[in-house]
């Protein structure tokens, strides 16, 4: 597997996934005025959500010295899962505080913390799936180039 596959992978996988989300969860947030009116805004919120995960796989990167973080074992996925969280908690307790976006009836919250558990859980599962496909195409691309007697990169 390229780095350039490895960069679609996060690049497209992530846009598509938090796009998805975006549009998914926006009737969470208050003044939710239907599917069309949201698409613009969903479009840039996502955008800064590939920003958030070419950040945390940066990162991941730097502290493994290693591309390929995500073969590291769980305790690289727990680290991971806790930049994410800490990453979407400092976004929602800011946009909350200064009136960016409010929370609409529906959306369920942490207890004690107030904040939204879909905003939270979305850079909890993104990542995790994004290094799960990336651990996967990683593997499955190594096997390859082992079965046709090619030197793995």
């Amino acid at each position: 597997m390229t780095t350039r596959s490895l960069l679609l992978i996060w690049l497209l996988g992530g846009w598509s996934f938090n796009f998805a989300w975006e549009m998914a969860q926006r009737p969470l947030y208050g003044n939710y005025l239907g599917f069309r009116h949201h698409l613009r805004e969903c479009v840039v919120a996502s955008l800064g959500d590939v920003l958030i995960l070419a950040g945390l796989f940066g990162f991941m990167a730097t502290a493994a010295a290693s591309w390929r973080w995500f073969d590291g074992g769980r305790l690289r996925w727990l680290a991971l899962a806790a930049g994410g969280v800490t990453i979407a908690a400092a976004i929602e307790y800011r946009a909350l505080y200064v009136g960016k976006w409010a929370y609409a009836e529906s959306m369920p919250v942490i207890p004690g913390l107030d904040l939204g558990v879909s905003p939270i859980a979305q850079m909890v599962i993104g990542p995790i799936a994004l290094a799960f496909v990336s651990h996967r195409q990683v593997g499955q691309s190594l096997k390859n180039q082992r079965s046709e007697g090619a030197e793995p990169c």
